[in-house]
């Protein structure tokens, strides 16, 4: 084990409750030490950990095997997905307990994928940037009803149903593939891909209030055994649907209309030329359309990673 490592272990030591801080423990929350170790070196997870143990308590340990989390990402709110998506939540086992709606900043996304967008292209921090900006994301904390939670944790589950980025990695059956996801920037959905992820994302998503919030009413569910109502559910997505204006998120109609600001055709210009013409066109077009329909073409355009780098945690 690397200095380091011990060091930021023995840090969040002092700060995690008996049954997530003694031993080899901090195996309930990830598979993988080097996870465990790089996350103790951020407030959000120790803060996250903090405010769940003081709501929580006994149930702690329970929280993070029986509970998942997942975003509904502004591509989805615009391309009417928002449904759908709680639709195959609750057929697949999961139970809402909380869904809030929140508002992605620049450096909010950073930190989220921070240890993934190191091999990512500028021209993709600008899409990034774009379609986090455009409208409210709505967060839904879970609570996994399934036999198969008991075999292991619910954000395993979710995760492998989420399904890959990319659409030849994904089973039929994935969250994504039923949610017709376009392409691997334009994804619908995120997940953490365990407890610890889960705990991590918590802390940096919301402050003191909103944490307490989430795990006050994962405490007043496994008390009550009660559910954010659905009505309530499908009136968040309502609010946030009507300040938003819809759009098909199809390559095929989105590429015959924005041929009208290409000089020269599409398909006789290059990827980077393409690019420079979205860019200097519709990419910053008040009209919702062409500003979805530049991300629909950009996105299957660009080179959206660097070529030969890897990502800081896998």
């Amino acid at each position: 084990m690397e200095i380091t490592e011990t060091m930021n272990a023995n840090a969040l030591s002092l700060d995690l409750p008996d049954t997530l801080g003694q031993s080899d423990n901090w195996q309930t929350l990830t598979r993988d030490w080097s996870h465990f170790s790089v996350y103790a070196s951020e407030p959000y997870l120790r803060e996250s950990i903090a405010d769940a143990d003081a709501v929580l308590g006994k149930y702690l340990q329970g929280f993070t095997q029986r509970y998942a989390s997942i975003l509904i990402k502004p591509d989805a709110i615009v391309g009417r997905r928002a449904t759908l998506i709680w639709d195959y939540l609750r057929d697949h086992g999961f139970r809402i307990v909380q869904a809030m709606p929140f508002q992605f900043d620049r450096l909010m996304v950073r930190e989220l994928w921070r240890y993934s967008m190191n091999i990512s292209t500028n021209a993709k921090f600008a899409l990034v940037d774009s379609i986090h900006a455009a409208s409210q994301s709505i967060y839904l904390l879970l609570e996994d009803q399934t036999p198969e939670c008991a075999a292991g944790s619910a954000t395993v589950r979710l995760h492998h149903l989420k399904g890959s980025a990319f659409a030849s990695e994904r089973s039929r059956n994935s969250i994504r593939s039923v949610a017709k996801s376009p392409n691997e920037m334009l994804v619908l959905v995120h997940t953490p891909d365990e407890p610890l992820e889960m705990l991590r994302e918590i802390g940096l998503l919301f402050d003191h209030e909103n944490r307490k919030n989430l795990f006050e009413s994962a405490l007043h569910m496994l008390d009550e055994n009660v559910a954010q109502q659905r009505e309530e559910i499908a009136s968040i997505i309502a609010q946030i649907e009507s300040s938003t204006p819809v759009h098909e998120l199809d390559l095929k109609i989105s590429t015959a209309r924005l041929r009208e600001h290409f000089s020269t055709p599409p398909e006789n210009l290059s990827p980077n030329e393409i690019w420079e013409r979205i860019i200097q066109t519709s990419w910053s077009s008040k009209d919702s359309t062409a500003f979805w329909d530049s991300i629909m073409v950009g996105s299957s355009v660009i080179d959206l990673s660097i070529a030969g780098m890897r990502k800081l945690i896998e």
